[in-house]
């Protein structure tokens, strides 16, 4: 498969995290699912082949064509059925209520179809998406879709300024610190976190590690151990914890059957 991001252009570059598209020859044979890990983000999701599977116990479940997926905070596992070509906008932390209108605990841990959500008119683009095989034009036509959409919107200072701090930290800060920082009392900024982000704040530093974690292991062919305390784990333990509720796994096993679809969806996980 091939796999690209585009990052975004100001204005949209304060909503958006990056647009990716995915494209692949139809797949032959079984294979096993693979497992899609939480990032904090919510994303817009548009395939323009055939579907991929969802499983989540029982028959396996088409996704929508086009959908929205919100903030996930367990691992997902999918597959494709044949043909791949998909492409994604990946929402900063912040953004989600800007471009979709909604409050973004409403969706978390959840797929669903992108016109049952989306104040985007997407018959309006997904037929120009259709039309052209260019990735760059792709993009360009959601940026285009989007634009129209955010310009009228605005975000809540409060949470984008958290979720800032959160990245920037590599999910190393305290919700008491974070809210001493923003001068704002931990449970305000809990509730407008939630209906911003779609988690508390906690759980996206928790995220925002464990991502962080992946990243020093995939890039530099790191030592677990070493990884981990760079990444501010403090024990096996809290690793191992972090490892179960997000990637359905331990960080061993992870190591030995790294999978390829992590590391090209990092924001697909949300389950129906």
């Amino acid at each position: 498969m091939k796999y690209a991001e585009y990052p975004s252009h100001p204005p949209l570059s304060r909503w958006i995290r990056c647009f990716w598209v995915l494209r692949g020859d139809a797949v032959t044979g079984s294979r096993p699912p693979e497992s899609v890990f939480p990032d904090g983000c919510v994303e817009i999701v548009v395939n323009l082949a055939d579907p991929f599977l969802h499983h989540a116990g029982g028959a396996p479940v088409a996704q929508p064509t086009a959908m929205v997926v919100g903030t996930s905070t367990r691992p997902m596992r999918i597959e494709p059925s044949g043909a791949v070509d998909v492409m994604g906008i990946r929402f900063e932390p912040h953004a989600s209520p800007v471009a979709l209108g909604v409050s973004a605990d409403e969706i978390t841990d959840r797929a669903l179809p992108l016109e049952a959500v989306a104040p985007l008119r997407s018959e309006e683009w997904m037929e120009q998406l259709a039309e052209t095989a260019s990735w760059t034009l792709r993009v360009r036509i959601l940026e285009r879709a989007l634009q129209r959409v955010v310009d009228e919107r605005r975000s809540d200072a409060l949470v984008e300024g958290a979720t800032r701090i959160i990245e920037r930290s590599g999910g190393r800060v305290s919700v008491e610190c974070l809210s001493r920082h923003l001068g704002v009392r931990p449970r305000r900024l809990e509730r407008r976190f939630r209906g911003q982000v779609g988690i508390a704040p906690k759980k996206l530093c928790r995220i925002t590690r464990f991502q962080r974690f992946l990243g020093e292991l995939r890039e530099a062919d790191a030592g677990l151990a070493g990884a981990a305390v760079r990444c501010g784990y403090t024990d096996q333990a809290h690793l191992t914890r972090d490892f179960r509720d997000f990637a359905g796994s331990t960080p061993a096993a992870f190591r030995e059957g790294d999978d390829v679809l992590p590391r090209l969806f990092a924001g697909l996980s949300a389950g129906f």
